[in-house]
């Protein structure tokens, strides 16, 4: 239900737009940081002799919980607000744009810790040890 507001001229709406996306923006660093530290969390759960199957299932789900966190509180207080905050002049307008940001945020929120693997795998057994710990072979 939209409110029953005046609509803003193009300038405001872009300043909106632009604290949208800039916050939306932030989240979405928080979210990849929160995946750097739990890879580095896995290598010194590594190091320091967890065992292999433990040091590899505590980061995993802790992750999986940040991840559902930042998308509750993203699509449910954050981006609602946001967006209704730029008062378009259609539904289709404002349901469109809550889309763009949606897709972007849940892409870059469930994919993070996939692409920060993929880009950093050169670096990331100095960075953060191997992913699966050696064998005693």
């Amino acid at each position: 239900n939209l409110p029953n507001k005046k609509i803003h001229d193009g300038g405001k709406r872009a300043g909106y737009q632009c604290l949208s996306w800039t916050v939306s923006i932030i989240i979405i660093i928080m979210s990849v940081a929160c995946s750097i530290l739990l890879l580095m969390l896995k290598k010194i759960l590594y190091d320091k002799g967890v065992h292999p199957d433990l040091a590899a299932v505590i980061p995993s789900v802790i992750n999986t919980l940040v991840i559902q966190i930042f998308s509750y509180f993203y699509e449910n207080h954050i981006v609602i607000n946001m967006t209704l905050r730029e008062n378009y002049r259609t539904r289709t307008e404002l349901e469109d744009s809550l889309i763009y940001k949606l897709f972007a945020f849940n892409f870059l929120n469930f994919a993070n810790s996939l692409i920060i693997i993929g880009v950093l795998k050169e670096e990331q057994e100095a960075m953060f040890g191997a992913c699966i710990p050696p064998s005693g072979n």
